[in-house]
């Protein structure tokens, strides 16, 4: 496109612009004139679109006429063997990414191996969380269901080796003392 051509299609586009905007003051603001005002009709507005459209069709059809055939299917024929050399690149790196099936069952035995690890790491890492539990589930299984395992084991400190056997004392609880200090009643063990 030459320089004229591009000013004549950037005038016409101003113009057009130009014709469908409204001008003149907003409704609200009171402007003080001898003489009214006079806003641009709508028909006006429609001849200024229809000459700025005019304009713009009688710029660009020059612009859209000279295109030279040839230079087309020479850019279409050198756009083809770009894409078809980078299919055959592509089809190139995936054959070379094909896996045979012996280093396809080696990368499945390995990820097996992997989260067999990982299952024994969670296990391992978890138990010192509820041993207790298991200590108490011994119990219960070694004496048939008769102990629950909870009177057994006593919880200790943090650090502990192994709890004592809990022996059972008469001594009252800790709510029931208190009940009694508070409410001044005895209350007895049934």
């Amino acid at each position: 496109m030459t320089v004229l051509t591009k000013c004549a299609i950037g005038l016409a586009l101003v113009g057009s612009a130009e014709g469908f905007s409204p001008v003149g003051t907003p409704a609200r603001v009171v402007t003080r004139h001898a003489s009214p005002q006079m806003l641009q009709s709508r028909r006006d507005a429609l001849f200024a679109g229809a000459a700025a459209a005019t304009t713009l069709a009688a710029t660009a059809s020059p612009a859209f006429a000279a295109i030279d055939e040839d230079a087309n299917e020479a850019a279409m024929a050198a756009i083809a063997k770009k894409a078809a050399a980078q299919n055959a690149a592509a089809d190139a790196a995936k054959k070379a990414n094909i896996k045979t099936p012996e280093e396809q069952q080696a990368a499945q035995d390995e990820a097996k191996r992997n989260i067999g690890i990982a299952l024994a790491g969670s296990v391992v890492l978890s138990v010192p969380f509820y041993y207790r539990n298991v200590l108490r589930l011994a119990t219960k299984i070694g004496s048939g269901g008769e102990d629950d395992g909870y009177n057994t084991y006593k919880e200790g400190k943090k650090g502990a080796k192994k709890a004592k056997k809990v022996v059972e004392t008469s001594k009252p609880s800790l709510g029931k003392s208190a009940s009694q200090f508070f409410f001044k009643r005895n209350f007895d063990d049934q």
